[in-house]
């Protein structure tokens, strides 16, 4: 009678290794994670909020952004739920704005397009904080006048800085005995800029004088002679320049913003002492000067209570030649940044770590649970094989000498079974 084989002990092993094969190809897949960060100004602001959210998407360790990507953004406040729904752009931003209820509890949550959570989250920016973090940097030195004996001397810059290389006003007030004096005579003399005009003018009848210079060098000073009646004064003042800042020529019917250097685009945004107001990304196209320029659309205009305009090479506002141009001649920049008030990368993370985790866990489990099967079936089919071994030596008669009754090699045999199955379960759990 023709003895069956033990087929399952070659099969059982090959499955094993073939599910783990495929899982362990499956869960290695380029699974993208999704994520999205949240920017924006204070969240107490009665303006309203407005932010700006990026998303973004992490393979294999190397984050990228995911742009043209549909969000819902849900923003809960008490009962009163605002939802917007936005696309991003191509480096994976999109600005939007919501009202604020300043009484009640702000709640925020962008979804993904098929409706997972990217970010949420409570996040608090009071006004002040925000306010406090910002950098003032300003032309206007009228509480710091130079003076004589009663003629006073101060310099204005209506935009609250310079820039390289683009044009800009300077202006002289003379004064005496506190009040604006007119016709009189003053003389200006630059350093590291050039004097576009005259550089001798008589003040009006508020005891203005103004002039224009291009700035050339990234340190730039004036040397002022003013004179009226018989009095004389004479002072130096080191202007307030922003290197690589971009610049706001406004026009009846346009807005036109300069770069200094070649770009494909700026961020913009309207901010004032009570919030951050609406703002954007603008595209630029080079000019013949080795810039660029772009022009802001005509519904780009400051609402009531957005006193400066923000412009910035980067989203969050945090280069060193972001700066916020005064709108109404406040003599003062108002340089803030946008906060990172949400990211939902760690969230992101943690969730895939999980995942993983449970993948593991379940394989090593499975490759556990079939080791020791087949540990099981091998000796079963030791065990049986030898009795069959010694029921047909007993039939025979022979000795028991010639009958070996040691089970080293049994043992030895499943021990490496056992420890070829743990180098694979070990090797699924740590990877």
């Amino acid at each position: 009678m023709a003895r069956r084989r033990p087929y399952f002990l070659f099969v059982m092993p090959v499955l094993m290794v073939l599910v783990l094969g495929l899982s362990v190809f499956i869960a290695s897949r380029d699974e993208k994670m999704i994520s999205a960060r949240l920017l924006g100004g204070p969240t107490d602001s009665a303006q309203g909020f407005h932010g700006r959210v990026q998303v973004t998407r992490e393979s294999f360790g190397v984050t990228l952004p995911l742009g043209h990507y549909s969000l819902q953004i849900i923003v809960q406040q008490g009962r009163h739920k605002t939802t917007r729904y936005v696309m991003s752009d191509s480096d994976g931003w999109a600005e939007f704005e919501s009202p604020r209820f300043t009484s009640r509890k702000f709640s925020l949550r962008v979804l993904g397009e098929r409706g997972e959570v990217l970010v949420e989250g409570s996040p608090q920016l009071s006004t002040s904080q925000w306010l406090n973090s910002a950098r003032r940097r300003g032309g206007d030195d009228k509480k710091k006048p130079h003076s004589g004996d009663n003629l006073v001397g101060s310099i204005f810059i209506p935009g609250g800085v310079l820039a390289v290389p683009f044009e800009s006003v300077v202006s002289i007030l003379l004064k005496k005995a506190g009040q604006g004096v007119a016709g009189g005579k003053v003389r200006v003399v630059p350093d590291g800029m050039s004097l576009l005009g005259e550089g001798t003018s008589l003040t009006d009848k508020q005891g203005w004088a103004s002039f224009t210079f291009r700035p050339q060098q990234h340190v730039v000073s004036l040397h002022v002679f003013a004179q009226y009646e018989q009095e004389k004064i004479e002072f130096d003042r080191v202007l307030p320049l922003v290197a690589g800042s971009f610049s706001l020529k406004r026009e009846e019917s346009q807005w036109k913003i300069l770069s200094p250097v070649p770009r494909e685009s700026l961020w913009f945004s309207f901010v004032g002492e009570g919030g951050r107001g609406r703002g954007g990304r603008l595209k630029l196209q080079p000019n013949n000067e080795g810039g660029a320029w772009g022009l802001l659309a005509k519904d780009l205009r400051p609402r009531e209570g957005e006193d400066y305009l923000v412009l910035s090479s980067d989203a969050d506002g945090r280069s060193f030649s972001t700066v916020g141009i005064p709108l109404r001649e406040q003599g003062k920049t108002l340089d803030i940044w946008d906060a990172s008030l949400l990211d939902g990368a760690p969230r992101a993370r943690a969730l895939e770590n999980a995942k993983n985790r449970r993948i593991r866990y379940t394989l090593g489990a499975y490759a556990a649970g079939s080791g020791f099967l087949t540990l099981f079936l091998f000796w079963s089919r030791v065990k049986g094989e030898e009795a069959e071994l010694r029921a047909a030596l007993n039939r025979v008669r022979a000795s028991k000498e010639t009958q070996d009754r040691s089970s080293l090699p049994l043992l030895i045999a499943c021990l490496s079974l056992f420890f070829a199955f743990s180098l694979a379960v070990l090797w699924i759990v740590a990877r």
